[in-house]
């Protein structure tokens, strides 16, 4: 659920947000080149 919720927040909040979050995924291991680019 964790996930989703982040999911949506930075869709709303816009590319800023999607950046940070793809790091934060970086960390946990997950795949975020959608995200990145």
């Amino acid at each position: 659920m964790e996930e989703t919720i982040n999911t949506h927040r930075l869709l709303l909040k816009g590319s800023e947000i999607v950046k940070n979050e793809c790091s934060m995924l970086v960390k946990n291991n997950l795949r975020c080149e959608l995200l990145c680019e």
